[in-house]
């Protein structure tokens, strides 16, 4: 019987050899799992930095939904909740000192 191993990022799972492995970790479908999984710890300030970098979705502008959700190119945040989120964090950061 063949060891499987289960992949938590993608809910797969694959025989337990290397070269299943190796194909599993480098496919595209794994890396944005995982980095999607990663994207919902960042701090306030990093997720600002970078939202603040990208241009508005125009879907997710005029209908308030995005077919792509969080693997989308673009921002989904106003400026105004960008810095109320910055502000947020900042409030946290000076009760935790």
């Amino acid at each position: 019987m063949v060891k499987k191993i289960l992949c938590e990022y993608c809910n797969l799972t694959f025989a337990d050899n290397l070269s299943s492995r190796n194909l599993h970790f480098n496919s595209n479908s794994h890396k944005k799992n995982r980095r999607n999984y990663f994207s919902l710890y960042k701090d306030a300030i990093t997720l600002f930095l970078e939202e603040r970098q990208k241009q508005p979705c125009r879907r997710f502008r005029t209908s308030g939904q995005c077919q792509y959700g969080s693997n989308c190119n673009y921002s989904h945040y106003t400026f105004e909740q960008l810095i109320n989120l910055i502000n947020q964090d900042s409030i946290t950061f000076f009760y935790i000192r």
